[in-house]
């Protein structure tokens, strides 16, 4: 292979060892790790897939990007889209689900844009695939039809994605946004996030829910849980104080959101990210 080939790697292949791998309803999930410091050279994939890292960091680049990957970070892939990656010292624990040429054909055919590559780090995307993992992790007897209805549930949230960003939000919620993602950790209101923004707290509430499809309450408590997850991924904190760090009142409260969002205690939330 000279410097400017390119790997193409089939269904189901990736440079990973394979913890584990799934094939229902023409997706297929799989689970590999990584080492430390690995450099993968430019390669493609056969199938679009969406990456969700699950532990450690890597560097992702592609002809117009490079992408920071950091636990809870979901990327969708367009099929043959050329990247290659660079794992950091704690290597890579990567969930990824690959679809099918007929299901991408579908969503061309509503008008989605699956030839742009995106990356999610917060949000509807991002939980749907942390109870996807659970569901592949935790197979019963009615997992294969509770792992299809969820990517199923995946590919409609990417759809409106698409419709909803051709149209765009106001400038004014990019202020909104900063606020929500740099002072999570503070106390915040509507009023208070509304006056930063320049406008009503009830234009603010009615246009937030418009574009993101949930509440600016919902919206930043996903934001406080994915940092707090983060933290228990990466460190070995008391979950009293990363639950005070990232803007909950106490660990019960944590324990209450985290619980509902993922269906994990915070410890156990720790103990299944680190494959405990």
């Amino acid at each position: 292979m000279n410097a400017h080939s390119v790997c193409r790697l089939g269904a189901g292949q990736f440079h990973g060892h394979v913890v584990r791998s799934r094939e229902v309803g023409g997706f297929r999930l799989t689970e590999d790790v990584y080492p430390q410091n690995l450099r993968v050279p430019r390669h493609s994939h056969e199938l679009a897939y969406l990456s969700f890292v699950v532990e450690g960091s890597y560097t992702e680049c592609s002809k117009n990007q490079t992408r920071e990957c950091t636990p809870g970070t979901a990327i969708f892939h367009p099929a043959s889209e050329t990247h290659s990656d660079h794992f950091q010292r704690a290597g890579g624990h990567i969930f990824s689900v690959e679809i099918a040429h007929a299901w991408i054909k579908r969503l061309r055919d509503e008008n989605c844009d699956t030839a742009t590559p995106r990356t999610f780090n917060r949000g509807a995307v991002t939980n749907t695939v942390t109870q996807l993992l659970r569901e592949f992790r935790e197979p019963d007897p009615f997992s294969a039809l509770a792992v299809e209805g969820l990517v199923l549930q995946l590919l409609a949230q990417l759809s409106r994605y698409r419709r909803a960003s051709l149209h765009g939000p106001a400038r004014w919620m990019k202020i909104v946004l900063d606020v929500l993602h740099k002072e999570f950790d503070q106390k915040l209101d509507l009023t208070l996030i509304a006056n930063r923004a320049g406008i009503h707290p009830v234009h603010l509430a009615r246009e937030f829910r418009k574009h993101h499809r949930r509440t600016v309450g919902d919206y930043i408590r996903q934001v406080r849980t994915d940092a707090a997850c983060q933290r228990l991924t990466r460190s070995d904190e008391p979950i009293s104080e990363i639950a005070l760090q990232t803007g909950f009142f106490d660990q019960s409260h944590l324990t209450k959101i985290l619980k509902t969002l993922t269906g994990y205690t915070p410890a156990q939330y720790r103990e299944q990210a680190r494959g405990r």
